[in-house]
């Protein structure tokens, strides 16, 4: 599913989603990020442990994009030169 962003400061700008589950729609993806983002939240003066070297970091970041770009901007037929953007980065160990 794909819908503009309502308010977005970027005109156009899409809101995609897998729904691959039909019971699910776009606002319960909101409730849901919205919940995780409460829980995940930091300031800038929040400590931050990264574990990974900058290099992996960035190789990881790149086949995401690339893993973005040919499964989910073909799906939605985005416009020739639109290109994902990382919105969040969260390392797990």
């Amino acid at each position: 599913m794909s819908t503009s962003v309502p308010n977005s400061p970027n005109p156009g700008e899409l809101f995609i989603v897998d729904n691959d589950d039909s019971t699910w729609t776009g606002l319960n993806y909101l409730r849901e990020w919205t919940e995780i983002a409460e829980v995940i939240r930091s300031t800038m003066d929040t400590a931050r442990s990264v574990v990974n070297p900058p290099a992996s970091l960035r190789d990881l970041r790149l086949k995401i994009e690339k893993h973005i770009r040919n499964t989910y901007l073909k799906q939605v037929q985005a416009p020739v030169g639109v290109k994902p953007v990382l919105k969040c980065w969260m390392e797990l160990n």
